[in-house]
């Protein structure tokens, strides 16, 4: 993206134009301009538009200009050092990468790779890189970058212009290919990985040494890794298709769940997951501590947004004179699977849980359970959700009920398996 001066973008822009799959949401993010951005642990986001790198505060404020440059560049990337004491941007313009000091302020630079577009930083703290080095038509190179010296050791060498990449803890790297027609054609990206003993620089690697991690995608503009689901979610992007949508990819686009779905020519680029501790994982229906994947969105006119893409669990609502005395009540089931189906447990209030505790189904999957198993009490039937997740199951109040219970729903796939739960509800 052309940089342009730093204007009053810093309020939170609506959420970029694109459909949550069922059991995620999307909401908006401040965005300084038309930059690449990096999210330090604090909530502060770096910024990297070609004529400044820019550090505001979670809420969007402008915390300090850490460097100017002196014409307008061609920004490619910013990634933060694992001890965040620093950020490496790219630009293509002339081909360099900076270091710039994130207390201090200044850029110094670090490397020169000519049409340089993706990094990301290894576990050892050492900087792989996706840069075109030869210029154009000429394939594209991955690198590795000592952040200290600026030392260069060439790692694989593919077909097509550059790529994105995305390593995992253990070292191996993932990068999604791309072709020299524009607009890419249909099923032209193919994902692969090297495994990471393969990456010492002895020898120089190609496609050929590569596992296929995917297979006929339509184009991919940014990859970030999952290390707690072993998962890569990918940005596909492409003009000619008009696919515009995150994925994680499984081998193929017909196996590969998608995670958020844009309008045709949209593009979504710098990809950035943050998870959390505390047993919720980020998919679908999982508490919205389970992680948050930030992203970039633009239609390269008048639309630059960022965003975070978070799980969103169902809920339960209670309604009806029946909480309040004898006569009849609803509990509404929401945000649920489509089609799927829900179940209530129920038990005395006293009997609900002071913190939520994740049960884990085999594979992983945790259900956070907010009542006591020991007193608590199924309805021995399932509620078919409708088309948008939700249900509604009457019950009666003969007397006597006002006040005292605790419900909590569980809500199952079509094929009865369960995915989730709600948050407790009082009546």
């Amino acid at each position: 993206m052309r940089a342009i001066l730093f204007a009053a973008a810093l309020a939170p822009a609506l959420p970029a134009q694109g459909v949550p799959a069922p059991g995620f949401e999307l909401q908006p993010l401040p965005y300084p301009g038309q930059a690449f951005t990096a999210t330090l642990a604090s909530g502060e986001i770096v910024s990297w538009d070609g004529s400044q790198v820019l550090l505001s505060a979670p809420d969007g404020a402008l915390l300090q200009v850490l460097a100017s440059f002196p014409a307008p560049l061609f920004a490619s990337f910013v990634e933060l050092a694992p001890d965040e004491s620093y950020a490496v941007i790219g630009e293509s313009t002339v081909g360099d990468l900076y270091r710039v000091d994130l207390s201090a302020g200044g850029a110094a630079l670090l490397a020169h790779l000519f049409f340089n577009f993706d990094g990301e930083f290894d576990e050892a703290g050492r900087l792989v890189v996706s840069a075109a080095t030869g210029g154009f038509s000429a394939g594209n190179d991955l690198v590795r970058v000592d952040p200290a010296s600026g030392a260069v050791t060439n790692l694989a060498h593919v077909a097509g212009p550059s790529g994105p990449i995305a390593l995992d803890p253990a070292g191996n790297l993932f990068y999604a290919t791309q072709s020299d027609l524009f607009p890419a054609p249909p099923g032209s990206t193919d994902v692969l990985i090297w495994p990471a003993a393969l990456l010492d620089g002895s020898t120089l690697l190609s496609e050929a040494d590569a596992l296929l991690f995917g297979l006929g995608f339509d184009g991919g503009s940014s990859l970030v890794f999952d290390p707690e689901l072993q998962a890569l979610y990918m940005a596909e992007s492409n003009f000619g298709t008009g696919v515009s949508r995150i994925v994680r990819v499984n081998g193929v686009p017909q196996a590969s769940p998608v995670l958020l779905t844009g309008t045709s020519g949209l593009w979504f680029s710098n990809l950035e997951l943050a998870i959390a501790p505390g047993g919720a994982i980020f998919a679908a229906f999982q508490p919205p501590a389970g992680g948050t994947l930030r992203l970039n969105a633009t239609d390269f006119g008048g639309a630059f947004e960022r965003a975070a893409l978070v799980p969103r669990r169902p809920e339960l609502a209670l309604q009806g004179p029946g909480l309040a005395g004898p006569g009849p009540f609803q509990v509404l089931f929401s945000g649920g699977q489509p089609l799927g189906h829900g179940m209530l447990a129920f038990a005395l209030d006293a009997h609900a849980l002071a913190a939520e505790v994740p049960y884990f189904l085999p594979g992983g999957l945790p259900l956070f359970l907010g009542l006591d198993l020991g007193h608590s009490f199924f309805v021995p039937v399932t509620y078919a959700l409708d088309a948008a997740g939700a249900a509604t199951a009457s019950f009666a109040n003969p007397g006597g009920l006002e006040g005292i219970l605790a419900l909590q729903g569980l809500v199952l796939h079509a094929s009865l398996v369960p995915f989730g739960t709600t948050p407790v509800v009082f009546n």
